[in-house]
């Protein structure tokens, strides 16, 4: 009996003894398969540029026919070694070949096993931009002190301005200046005039008709209790003049009503039309006119005037102190905001960044925002993009701002020159304390159909003594090769852009 339990003990053992066994070589055969897997342990950034290195660290197992892919393209190992006497250290390149763009994969293959990473966004390298070199500015001409820019972009660098003695002079993107209007002692066919303060201006992309809004006086017997306010057309072939609108506006608080100060829309010869800031003729024969910062309507080639946008923004007073005959007292600005026609704006716009006229663009600065920007069809009164992008200040920023890649990536300069380009496009101006060591001042674009950011052209804008002052210079036109024109130095010179 004894001699039979020894026995059954034995073939117990041996069975428990063959399946630890079988059980250690499939666990052996799990490990070594683990081990074989590669792993990456490091946090890699989320953004790298061409010409960056990306590192990573882990079981890679180089030894083991190790491939790296990155946007589906065989990535060149420049380097492999062992940190923390475990880890296996690779560094690899950023090619243009991998893709620019957000989520480019990346993927890990080691003796036959492969591993999914986290992607990355691959953005352009600061040599890299729209313009195929590096540019710099160049002076163009001195400006008389107090000349004011008028509005006109038609892809010629040709600019025009209000000069101190009120005539307007073109000058043509080589330096040719010639007065082409003589703004004293007006007349419109119907009564003299003198302008006061003239508000906006705005030449047409012809370079045929200037359209201004003044402040003005007349022989008229209203002008002693009123406010002349004027809008013109001038036609520079012949500098015939037209008074389009002419709206007198009570010059005290309790003659100011709400009947003085309408019609908002309709022929425009029959509205009440005040406080233009802002005048941007297209090639159709169309006006895009600012009002204050409150809103942009539109005077159509056929006369009819129609609000379009409403900034629905009681930041800044349309009129001040319009009294409210029925209530008895002052319409206060929110109330006075909501009496203006036009889509109001989903969000409070503060500013307008840039009007393209031809595309029927606004690109509007978000209020209560650093840098949130929406995009608005003029035509159809609809916003089509809006987005709070990150916020870059020359001063108390210390990180390089992101100019190229995704709109989810990119940093906006808190202030900044702008103009608006075909193809729904922003440029912004980068001052960056003009420190080209940092890399700046430069030129960044935004591309609103697809969503990305540009820099315009190669590395830094180099200055040559000439200075684009924030808040004060701005962009005015853009030429043929796509070179920028611009005050300089506290609108002391007008400047441009050259390749290097």
């Amino acid at each position: 009996m004894k001699k039979n339990r020894f026995k059954i003990s034995v073939v117990l053992c041996g069975l428990i003894l063959l399946i630890l066994t079988a059980a250690c070589k499939k666990a052996e055969k799990y490990y070594q398969k683990l081990d074989a897997q590669p792993e990456v342990k490091n946090i890699y950034q989320t953004v790298y540029g061409v010409g960056d290195t990306l590192t990573l660290d882990g079981r890679l197992n180089p030894a083991n026919n190790l491939e790296i892919n990155i946007g589906g393209i065989s990535a060149i190992i420049a380097s492999q070694t062992i940190v923390q006497q475990t880890l296996d250290r690779v560094k690899i390149v950023i090619t243009e070949e991998m893709g620019i763009g957000p989520d480019r994969p990346i993927s890990i293959t080691s003796a036959g096993n492969t591993i999914e990473c986290r992607p990355i966004e691959i953005i352009e390298s600061s040599q890299m931009g729209q313009l195929n070199g590096q540019v710099q500015w160049q002076r163009v001409t001195n400006l008389s002190s107090g000349s004011t820019p008028i509005f006109c972009q038609n892809g010629k660098g040709t600019v025009f301005f209000w000069t101190p003695a009120k005539s307007v002079t073109r000058i043509t993107k080589t330096g040719t200046i010639t007065q082409v209007f003589n703004g004293v002692m007006l007349s419109d066919g119907h009564d003299r005039f003198d302008i006061v303060n003239i508000t906006a201006s705005g030449v047409d992309p012809s370079e045929r008709y200037l359209y201004f809004a003044a402040i003005t006086t007349d022989g008229h017997a209203d002008n002693q209790q009123n406010t002349i306010y004027r809008f013109c057309k001038v036609d520079l072939q012949n500098s015939q003049l037209i008074t389009i609108n002419r709206s007198a506006l009570p010059k005290l608080d309790n003659q100011r009503t709400l009947a003085s100060i309408q019609p908002f829309e309709g022929i425009i010869s029959k509205i009440k039309l005040f406080e233009v800031t802002g005048i941007y003729p297209d090639s159709k024969g169309d006006v895009f006119v600012q009002l204050s910062q409150h809103a942009v309507a539109k005077l159509s080639a056929a006369g009819a005037f129609n609000y379009r946008i409403n900034y629905n923004n009681s930041y800044t007073n349309y009129l001040s102190r319009i009294w409210d005959e029925k209530t008895e007292s002052y319409v206060d600005d929110q109330t006075m905001v909501g009496l203006l026609p036009g889509t109001k704006a989903r969000n409070w716009l503060f500013v307008r960044f840039a009007i393209s006229p031809d595309e029927g663009l606004l690109y509007g600065k978000l209020s209560g925002s650093t840098v949130g920007v929406t995009l608005y069809d003029l035509n159809t009164q609809s916003e089509l993009y809006s987005n709070n992008f990150s916020f870059w200040n020359p001063i108390t920023s210390t990180q390089t701002p992101y100019i190229s890649g995704s709109f989810g990536i990119l940093t906006l300069p808190v202030q900044s020159a702008n103009i608006a380009l075909p193809g729904k496009k922003l440029l912004n101006f980068y001052h960056g304390d003009g420190d080209p060591i940092r890399g700046f001042p430069l030129m960044g674009l935004l591309d609103f159909n697809n969503k990305k950011g540009q820099r315009y052209a190669p590395g830094t804008v180099v200055q040559g003594g000439l200075r684009l002052e924030a808040g004060t210079d701005q962009w005015l036109n853009y030429d043929e090769e796509g070179m920028i024109y611009s005050t300089a130095n506290s609108k002391t010179v007008i400047i441009k852009t050259i390749y290097r």
